[in-house]
């Protein structure tokens, strides 16, 4: 995902959720990003890292929508996707979701009322835009394999110019 938004002329700034980092091979992110990609607050005193200009979640689940759409910011992630909506970035957002997940009554809300603020959901299935769809549960790997981030890429508006 990374190489194809560096592709389109973006800097990109990978966060991870802590439960992210098992899934992230972080040597292969470095080798892309020149970043391990960062989990934690920066300590005090650091250089401020700066702002973002877009946001892209791939994949945000239902953990992270839940939080996100209920204002808690408990990490790093989480807090830049709830100041990214504040501040009307661009915003989109791959669903990973399981149908009995979705089936869950907080899906149906928490996608509304993201929806709502602005986030646009990309179909990790088939790269369509619209209301987030659910995933058969076991699918993972092989819509990995099959997901291309242009997908992604194509939603967001043209990198500023620097």
């Amino acid at each position: 995902m990374a190489g194809e938004l560096i592709r389109a002329g973006w800097q990109p700034r990978v966060i991870l959720t802590p439960a992210a980092e098992q899934w992230v091979d972080r040597p292969a992110l470095e080798a892309v990003t020149g970043s391990l990609g960062q989990t934690q607050l920066r300590a005090p005193g650091s250089r401020k890292p700066p702002r973002a200009r877009a946001i892209a979640v791939v994949p945000i689940t239902f953990n992270s929508a839940g939080k996100v759409a209920n204002g808690v910011a408990d990490t790093l992630a989480h807090s830049t996707m709830a100041e990214a909506l504040e501040e009307g970035l661009p915003f989109v957002a791959v669903s990973m979701v399981n149908q009995y997940l979705a089936s869950n009554p907080a899906w149906a809300q928490n996608t509304k009322q993201l929806t709502g603020a602005g986030v646009t959901w990309v179909s990790v299935i088939d790269g369509t835009v619209g209301e987030p769809q659910p995933v058969e549960s076991g699918t993972g790997s092989a819509l990995v394999e099959a997901f291309d981030p242009a997908w992604v890429s194509r939603q967001l508006p043209p990198p500023p110019a620097e």
